[in-house]
């Protein structure tokens, strides 16, 4: 409340201090439910296989394999010619459990599950799949995140196709889906006869 003084000069210097209060008041009280925005994140690679820098804000590829979200230590990446790069280890190997053998001399790969076979190696967009060999569209990287971990990135799209896994890319989402159906075959006790699911 204002106090009516005979002094104008007081009267409009508590008026400015009021209004001053208010102001004050709103923009704090607005401060406190405003959401504020926060710049992108960058997460940056070292690429090993051609030593430079990379670096990726808002293009993370999530991952789905028959309709469960696939948990990763690192972020699914689009790479230069716009494919899904997963890190080998935590797509393939952890979720996918796909047999993996790595070569240290030539840092090589090969991935086995069931009758198929996919060798691949950094670098190099030519893969050996079943014994034959492949182009791909994107050459597996072997990367370094921030915290100093190598990773081995590879194409996901081509790799899970070539092991048997259907595979869809959906750009809106930014998300691969992963599944696979199952063959299962027994014998009837009743008719003795094979039974295929």
């Amino acid at each position: 409340f204002i106090k009516y003084d005979a002094g104008r000069g007081l009267m409009r210097k508590q008026i400015r201090i009021f209004i001053f209060k208010v102001i004050f008041a709103c923009v704090l009280f607005t401060g406190l439910y405003i959401t504020p925005v926060y710049a992108a994140e960058v997460v940056s690679y070292h690429n090993l296989t051609t030593d430079s820098a990379m670096e990726y804000d808002d293009v993370a590829v999530k991952y789905q394999y028959n309709n469960t979200d696939v948990t990763m230590s690192d972020i699914g990446i689009l790479g230069e010619s716009g494919s899904a790069m997963a890190p080998m280890a935590d797509l393939f190997v952890q979720t996918l459990n796909v047999e993996c053998e790595f070569c240290l001399s030539d840092s090589s790969v090969l991935l086995k599950d069931g009758s198929n076979q996919v060798k691949i190696m950094p670098g190099d967009t030519n893969a050996n799949v079943n014994g034959v060999s492949v182009t791909m569209s994107e050459a597996p990287v072997l990367l370094k995140n921030q915290l100093n971990q190598l990773l081995y990135y590879v194409p996901s799209r081509f790799i899970a196709s070539n092991l048997g896994f259907d595979y869809e890319w959906k750009k809106e989402l930014s998300t691969v889906f992963i599944s696979r159906e199952y063959t299962i075959r027994y014998t009837s006790d009743f008719t003795g006869q094979p039974i295929t699911l």
